[in-house]
C-alpha cells in the first residue's frame, strides 16, 4: 500500500479508475448506436448524434417516403440544456477518460520511482559504510556519482509527487458525491 500524506493512494487510484471505466463504459455505451461525436442543430435545440447514412437516404428515395437519412439527425433537447448535452459527448467523455488515465500512470510510475529510489539510497549508504571501513570499494560505478544521482533524483520527486498526487486527489472530487469517496481524498 502506497501512503503519501497519509492516505492510501492504491486506494484513490483505484478509486477514480473505478471511476474512468464507468464513464468510458456509459460513453460507449451512448454511441453503440450513435456517433461519438455529437454537436448541435442550427437553431440550438437539436444534439444531432446520428450523421447522414447514404444508403438509407436511397432507399428511402426508391421507396419514395420522406428521405431523412441524408442529413445529421438528433434529440430533441431543451435549448438551455442543448449545449452542454452536445459538448459532453461520448467522444469528448472518452478523450477525457484517456487524459486521467494518462495522469494516473505518471503518478503510480513517480509512486513506484520513489519506492525504487529510496531501496537504492538504502543499498548505497550499506555500500559507502563498507568502503569507510574497509578502504576499498567494490561496488559499480563511482560512489559520489551515484550519490549525486540519487539526490537530483530525490529533488524530482520531491518537487513532482506533490504536485501530481494534488492533481490525482483533484480528480477524484469530481465523483464525490460517490458513496466510496473518502473525504480524506479532498485536496
Amino acid at each position: 500500500m502506497s501512503r503519501t500524506d497519509e492516505i492510501d493512494t492504491d486506494a484513490l487510484v483505484a478509486f477514480i479508475r473505478a471511476r474512468l471505466d464507468e464513464d468510458e463504459r456509459l460513453a460507449r455505451q451512448a454511441c453503440e448506436h450513435a456517433n461519438d461525436g455529437w454537436r448541435l442543430g442550427d437553431h440550438g435545440e437539436v444534439v444531432l448524434c446520428w450523421p447522414p447514412e447514404p444508403h438509407v437516404a436511397e432507399n428511402e428515395r426508391r421507396l419514395g417516403v420522406p428521405v431523412t437519412a441524408d442529413e445529421w439527425r438528433g434529440i430533441d433537447v431543451p435549448g438551455h440544456m442543448a449545449p452542454h448535452v452536445a459538448r459532453h459527448d461520448p467522444a469528448h467523455v472518452l478523450r477525457d477518460v484517456e487524459a486521467k488515465r494518462k495522469l494516473l500512470d505518471q503518478y503510480e510510475r513517480l509512486l513506484r520511482s520513489k519506492e525504487a529510489h529510496a531501496a537504492a539510497a538504502e543499498e548505497l549508504s550499506a555500500d559507502l559504510e563498507r568502503q569507510e571501513q574497509t578502504g576499498t570499494w567494490d561496488g559499480p560505478g563511482f560512489p559520489d556519482v551515484r550519490l549525486k544521482a540519487l539526490r537530483r533524483e530525490d529533488d524530482y520527486l520531491a518537487a513532482m509527487l506533490p504536485v501530481l498526487g494534488e492533481l490525482v486527489k483533484a480528480a477524484a472530487t469530481v465523483h464525490s458525491d460517490h458513496e466510496g469517496y473518502q473525504e480524506s481524498w479532498r485536496p
